[in-house]
């Protein structure tokens, strides 16, 4: 090897180093919430928080499943968008399955339930606390998510 391989090398292993640090956030939704999903990554990401969405870094023939499970794995917390069509999705039962099952009491505060739609949340979700962003303009609907994103947990909505 030669001396001019050396910075090249240090790049690779650097860019390696980086790619294998867990993101802040995973932001998961169904597809017709994606302008949604978007908005809360930007919003989230000029407030200094590293996150990984659906949108940017699934790429068209990699497996679903997988990009979503490692995205549960790399990140810190889940951020879920929460809609009508989100429950109608088979996939939302397996999505949080293993959450549940890696932290039934919410004590690890992983997820981030947000709910953008006016719809009663039911199910096993329906239980979680959620942040809720229903009825607030973009500046209000902003405030609440980067506080809710401090917090450890999601609150209950009548504590925000």
């Amino acid at each position: 090897m030669t001396i001019e391989c050396i910075p090249s090398l240090i790049m690779a292993e650097k860019k390696v180093i980086k790619s294998k640090k867990r993101r802040d956030f995973y932001v998961t939704y169904l597809g017709a919430d994606k302008a949604k999903a978007e908005w809360m990554a930007l919003t989230l990401e000029e407030a200094g928080y590293s996150v990984l969405i659906q949108a940017r870094e699934f790429n068209a023939g990699e497996g679903f499943l997988s990009k979503m499970n490692d995205g549960d794995q790399k990140c810190k917390k889940n951020l879920l968008i929460l809609s009508r069509k989100y429950f109608m999705s088979p996939l939302w039962k397996e999505e949080w399955a293993g959450e549940f099952e890696d932290d039934p009491e919410g004590e690890k505060g992983k997820l981030l339930p947000v709910r953008m739609h006016d719809f009663d949340v039911k199910g096993a979700l329906g239980a979680v606390p959620y942040v809720d962003l229903v009825g607030l303009d973009r500046h209000g609907a902003k405030a609440v998510l980067l506080e809710a994103a401090r917090k450890r947990r999601a609150r209950f909505p009548s504590e925000l």
